[in-house]
């Protein structure tokens, strides 16, 4: 969730190719996590039913780093590169062309050190900007999105020197890339930003900074909470009420960074809770744990929006809260914090109101694209998108080309927890892939695959699996330390398969 930077040389240039006009929406950044492609019907992601009737721009997450080469490399080549999967992508413009497309490169999965490893380096910076250069130049994305969790984080392998060779990255960036797009995503917490971003300099470099509000509480504290809190609760205590989006945006108008730039992170899932006592739902009140996975989650202390909107018909009940402006959801000892069409109007409001420039989405497919809960198509997406265009003003108008070199107005001395992306867990169970060959024996193809197209169990390893292409076996292997589960077609940590650890498994990694 999740992301991304860049710059404009020492001239700074201005992008009037991605400025928004009076009148023009304001951005609506769409991120699409591309291992949605492997979930169940009817939830499966498609290319195809991407909004972008409401996305103004479109990020692809994610592109990874080759610690190898240093360069821009595909995680899954088969979909991205074979199948045209990014082809796919860009080719929307033809249906909106004023959509802007982006790849993201980084993420949580992908680590932090490498990326300190890099930007350490001035040759492994060039070899970098040189292969997204060819991406650029290849596909004809409008832009890059770098997502490094985070900088200068020592509890992930970051090295406090990171401060300063994230800006010689972005500037490198900006230099190449010219008028293309050039965005950063980032976390809150105040002692990471001090520690990892050099924020008048950074805001020379990038056209919006992405700021994840999102995370902001979970199965990690003792107590439960909305993680995409507006405002804090009257229950919340201590560090708790300052935990919370409109603090966390604050954090960075107060490090420096001039509010057209800064574009509020808008979560399309909830965090959810074991409550300690089922009598009391409110915030504030003791964690007894993670709450239960859903379907397609499939990760204890996650449901997506299409998961928390199914539990509502199935008899959960709903309520708004009136402090933090979001509402939550329970049922018997299970608690949600989520965000839906009323709470994301109020974080507009607040938008509008500090002239933020606009708002970004993680993630898309996480909304309820079919329409299973009776709403419509992409409610949420759909609420965010009228709030924007009916606030939308000549004032509130923002041009990108217009770059502001102001400097901090003070540091904000808020201590907050440690944030974790999205759907960490979702994208690790995915079945991305680096190698893949057609299996054929002497005595026939390895599996049978004459019904057509599909995932199957590998004959003798479990750590990979068989995906049919064309009535043909295509041998295909698991990230590290995952193992094909063959009850839902993805590849997923051991402990989490039935039987959990299967029989005549050598290969797994547990």
């Amino acid at each position: 969730m999740y992301l991304h930077v860049f710059p404009v040389a020492v001239s700074f240039i201005a992008l009037a190719s991605t400025a928004v006009a009076a009148g023009a929406q304001r951005p609506l950044i769409c991120y699409w996590e591309s291992w949605s492609r492997y979930r169940v019907a009817p939830y499966t992601g498609s290319v195809e039913n991407i909004p972008i009737h409401l996305c103004t721009h479109l990020i692809y997450a994610f592109a990874g780093l080759d610690e190898n080469t240093w360069k821009v490399k595909s995680l899954e080549p088969y979909w991205d590169l074979d199948l045209g999967g990014f082809n796919q992508l860009v080719a929307l413009k033809q249906k909106n062309p004023k959509l802007k497309v982006s790849f993201a490169v980084g993420g949580w999965n992908e680590g932090a050190t490498k990326y300190s490893d890099l930007v350490s380096d001035p040759n492994r910076i060039k070899i970098f900007v040189d292969s997204v250069m060819q991406w650029i130049t290849t596909f004809g994305f409008d832009g890059l999105d770098l997502d490094w969790e985070y900088p200068a984080d020592a509890a992930r392998g970051g090295k406090s020197q990171d401060k300063a060779n994230l800006i010689v990255l972005l500037r490198a960036l900006r230099q190449a890339l010219g008028e293309k797009l050039l965005t950063i995503a980032t976390c809150i917490p105040v002692e990471k930003i001090a520690a990892g971003y050099d924020v008048p300099q950074m805001v020379k470099y990038v056209d919006f900074i992405h700021v994840m509000a999102y995370d902001l509480r979970g199965s990690w504290d003792n107590v439960i909470g909305n993680h995409v809190s507006l405002y804090p609760s009257a229950n919340d205590r201590g560090l708790y009420s300052k935990l919370t989006v409109e603090q966390g945006m604050q954090n960075w108008l107060d490090a420096g960074a001039p509010r057209e730039k800064l574009i509020m992170g808008l979560a399309f899932y909830g965090r959810s809770f074991k409550l300690a006592d089922p009598s009391n739902k409110l915030q504030g009140a003791l964690s007894g744990g993670s709450g239960t996975s859903g379907p397609v989650s499939q990760q204890d202390g996650t449901l997506f929006y299409f998961e928390i909107c199914k539990k509502l018909r199935e008899g959960w009940t709903r309520v708004f809260d009136d402090d933090t402006k979001t509402p939550r959801a329970f049922s018997g000892d299970q608690w949600v914090g989520y965000d839906d069409t009323e709470g994301i109007r109020h974080k507009i409001e607040l938008l509008d109101r500090k002239k933020y420039a606009g708002v970004m989405i993680w993630a898309i497919d996480l909304d309820d694209a079919s329409n299973s809960c009776g709403k419509g198509n992409y409610p949420l997406a759909t609420a965010t998108f009228e709030a924007l265009r009916g606030e939308n003003s000549e004032e509130n108008e923002i041009d990108v080309g217009t770059r502001s070199s102001s400097g901090p107005t003070g540091w904000s001395t808020v201590s907050e927890s440690d944030q974790k992306r999205t759907t960490e867990s979702d994208q690790r169970r995915t079945t991305e892939t680096n190698t893949r060959r057609e299996v054929v024996t002497e005595s026939g193809p390895i599996v049978d695959c004459s019904s057509g197209e599909g995932f199957l169990p590998h004959p003798t390893h479990c750590s990979m699996f068989i995906r049919c292409v064309s009535r043909k076996p295509v041998e295909m292997t698991c990230p590290t330390g995952l193992i094909f589960d063959a009850s839902v077609s993805v590849c997923n940590w051991p402990v989490d398969v039935d039987p959990k650890l299967p029989k005549g498994c050598p290969d797994a990694n547990p």
